[in-house]
């Protein structure tokens, strides 16, 4: 009797053990920090099929091309302050390109981004699950920003947003990070 007592105690324990890890394991499947390793073992592992899946192309192109164009204006047009009618004439004639390029952008880029995972090199380098599991993320809701630290000391953000199947997509990227990712690609070709 007593021995039947124990069992089933130890049986009650265990089965509260184990519903408390797998409870603990579906919160942190929906974290942005389990996305992030997710797209860190697709990076490690080549699988730009995986990758994607965590990867808004559109809103990266997008959020690529309003940064480039603020880059650009920034350059181009230095005195913001300039209410001359021909300068907004060429900002106008500018923004009215972009949604075109923007379109025939996005393919490219999602062809970038699979060769850069497929080419990216380990040889001799931190793991990229170092990179995401030791990044800092501030999460506002249903968005999360993410910082990438460098050894360098140069910071490099993305924002991630929550899927309704409780997953993370990236939807911006710091341009420096892209001109980060070609560097590196370049640097192993």
């Amino acid at each position: 009797m007593l021995l039947k007592k124990r069992f089933s105690i130890f049986l009650a324990i265990l089965s509260c053990l184990c519903l408390i890890g797998w409870g603990g394991y579906y919160y942190w499947q929906g974290t942005p920090r389990y996305s992030l390793y997710q797209i860190g073992k697709a990076i490690e592992n080549h699988d730009s099929k995986t990758l994607l899946l965590y990867l808004d192309v559109d809103q990266i192109v997008n959020g690529l091309a309003d940064s480039t164009f603020r880059e650009v204006e920034k350059r181009t047009f230095p005195n913001k302050s300039s209410r001359s009618p021909s300068l907004n004439n060429k900002k106008e004639l500018i923004k009215s390109l972009m949604p075109p390029v923007i379109k025939a952008l996005k393919p490219i880029l999602k062809r970038q981004i699979i060769q850069l995972v497929e080419d990216i090199g380990q040889e001799g380098k931190v793991s990229p699950l170092t990179f995401f599991i030791l990044s800092e993320i501030k999460r506002r809701g249903e968005f999360a920003e993410v910082v990438i630290k460098t050894e360098k000391n140069q910071s490099y953000t993305f924002t991630m947003a929550k899927t309704p199947d409780r997953f993370w997509k990236v939807l911006r990227i710091d341009l420096g990070l892209w001109d980060l990712l070609q560097r590196s690609k370049r640097e192993k070709g």
